[in-house]
C-alpha cells in the first residue's frame, strides 16, 4: 500500500513543480526588459555642441531679418509723420478732387513746434469757421495715430525728432523746410545710421491765386489776389 501513496506524492510534487515553473516563465514575460543604458560624458558633450551650433546658426539668420523689419518699420513711421505734417501729397489727376487730408499745415497754416502738437491740441486753437470771412482754420487732429504703436518713438526706442529749418535737399537740391529724423540703432544724432525724411517747401506751402467779388457776387476785374 506504500508504493501507490509514494507514486501519488511524486505525481503531485511533479505537478506543483511544473506549475511553479510556468508561473515564473509568465512573470518573466510580463516584466519589461530594461533596455536603458547610461550616457557617456563624451556623448553629452557632443549633444551640447550640436545644440549650441544650431542656436548660433539660428541667431545669425534671425538677426538680419529683425534689423530689416526695423528698417521697414521706421521708414513707414517717418512717412506717416510727414503725412501728418503736410497731408498726403499723392499726385491727383487733372479734374479730380484731392480729398486727402491736408495735415497740420492745412489746418494751422504753419509747421508745429514739435511732434507733440500733432497728437494733442493743448493750447492750440481748435478748428473753427469765421462766419464773416467764411474761412476755416485751427487744430483738427490728432494727425498721427497714438495706438497701437507710438509713431514718435522709433523701433530702437529712441524719440523721432522734428527739425524745423530751411535748407536744401541733399538728394534733389530742392528747398526744404523740415526734416523728420530717426537717430537709428546707435541712438546718436547726425550719424551714418540715421533715417531722414525731408519735407520740401513746395509740400508745406503753396501759392494760391484767386479773384475778388463785390457785394453782389460779381467778379471785380483788374484785381488779382495772391496768397503765399
Amino acid at each position: 500500500m506504500i508504493a501507490p501513496r509514494l507514486a501519488l506524492e511524486d505525481w503531485m510534487e511533479s505537478k506543483a513543480t511544473r506549475a511553479w515553473a510556468r508561473m515564473r516563465r509568465s512573470r518573466t514575460r510580463l516584466r519589461p526588459e530594461n533596455t536603458m543604458r547610461g550616457v557617456s560624458l563624451l556623448e553629452t558633450a557632443l549633444a551640447l555642441a550640436v545644440v549650441t551650433l544650431m542656436a548660433l546658426g539660428l541667431g545669425a539668420s534671425v538677426g538680419p531679418a529683425v534689423e530689416r523689419a526695423r528698417e521697414d518699420a521706421v521708414l513707414d513711421q517717418l512717412r506717416r509723420i510727414k503725412n501728418g505734417l503736410v497731408g498726403d501729397v499723392r499726385t491727383i489727376a487733372p479734374g479730380q478732387m484731392n480729398v486727402a487730408p491736408f495735415g497740420y499745415v492745412g489746418g494751422m497754416g504753419s509747421l508745429p513746434a514739435s511732434l507733440d502738437d500733432l497728437v494733442a491740441p493743448d493750447t492750440q486753437p481748435l478748428f473753427a469757421i469765421d462766419s464773416t470771412l467764411q474761412i476755416g482754420a485751427g487744430w483738427m487732429g490728432p494727425y498721427i495715430p497714438t495706438a497701437p504703436t507710438d509713431l514718435t518713438v522709433d523701433p530702437w526706442g529712441n524719440p523721432i525728432v522734428l527739425e524745423i529749418s530751411a535748407g536744401t535737399s541733399t538728394t534733389t537740391g530742392a528747398p526744404t523746410v523740415a526734416l523728420v529724423r530717426s537717430v537709428g540703432p546707435d541712438g546718436q544724432n547726425d550719424t551714418s545710421d540715421d533715417y531722414i525724411l525731408e519735407v520740401y517747401e513746395r509740400e508745406a506751402f503753396s501759392t494760391v491765386i484767386g479773384y475778388v467779388k463785390d457785394g453782389f457776387g460779381t467778379t471785380v476785374s483788374g484785381i488779382d489776389v495772391e496768397l503765399s
